[in-house]
């Protein structure tokens, strides 16, 4: 299946692989550029019961590795927790 996030490009793909499907994700720069290589590409060693867990698997991978490249450090491990505010006793 083909995904379009951000301005990356993401394959998916489920493999066979006897006891279960294996998911498979390539991330490209581009969908016009077929001849540069792609940005990211892995066979993923986790094995999901159905063809459409392994997709949804491999476009989620293939999201975190995009945001991974994108978005800029915020300088907290946990950017979308705020801290926590200290109240005085009343």
């Amino acid at each position: 299946m083909h995904f379009e996030y951000r301005e990356f490009v993401i394959e998916c793909s489920a493999l066979n692989g006897g006891a279960g499907f294996i998911a498979r994700v390539t991330v490209s720069d581009s969908p016009l550029d077929k001849t540069k290589s792609p940005a990211f590409k892995s066979d993923l060693p986790r094995s999901l019961s159905t063809e459409l867990q392994a997709i949804y698997f491999a476009r989620n991978v293939g999201e975190m590795w995009c945001d991974e490249k994108t978005l800029a450090p915020t300088g907290n491990a946990f950017p979308h927790r705020s801290t926590p505010s200290r109240s005085r006793p009343g």
